[in-house]
């Protein structure tokens, strides 16, 4: 799907077509923006929120997403999108600064895991990260999910 030519037209209109477009995606059809990805084919498993990379081989860059942070990115797509709408009917700068408020996740959460990494040196806290990312992702495919 292209932007319409007057969704170009101006920043806001490119910000609020955004939102609205993927505010409303029918998650898991594939974002692509080449023909040669387009072919992607999602694994209904595993791709839950499939972005894919414009390079071949086609490959989804969102394919850690978990069930969870799929609803949290579908719920502030949405929060996006009407914080966009109305900013645009405000039309005051003040309007948009609420779009990039961050967001506090420590009560929105019902449930959390905080994982700390200390080691002795930024490349071996960089490596054990790496570890455990990669063994918390892998436990993840093999379960189907968290």
């Amino acid at each position: 799907m292209r932007a319409p030519r007057e969704a170009a037209g101006s920043d806001e209109s490119l910000v609020a077509h955004f939102f609205k477009t993927f505010a409303a995606w029918p998650w898991p059809q594939a974002v692509t923006i080449t023909p040669e990805t387009a072919r992607y084919s999602p694994n209904g498993r595993r791709d839950l929120m499939p972005v894919v990379a414009p390079a071949l081989p086609p490959r989804n860059t969102a394919r850690n997403v978990s069930r969870s942070t799929l609803q949290v990115l579908r719920e502030e797509l949405a929060r996006a999108r009407e914080v966009v709408q109305q900013a645009r009917a405000k039309g005051t700068a003040a309007a948009w600064e609420a779009l990039f408020e961050p967001g506090d996740f420590s009560r929105e959460a019902p449930a959390r895991l905080v994982v700390s990494i200390d080691a002795p040196s930024t490349e071996a806290r960089e490596a054990a990260a790496g570890w455990v990312l990669g063994h918390l992702t892998a436990h993840r495919s093999r379960r189907g999910g968290w």
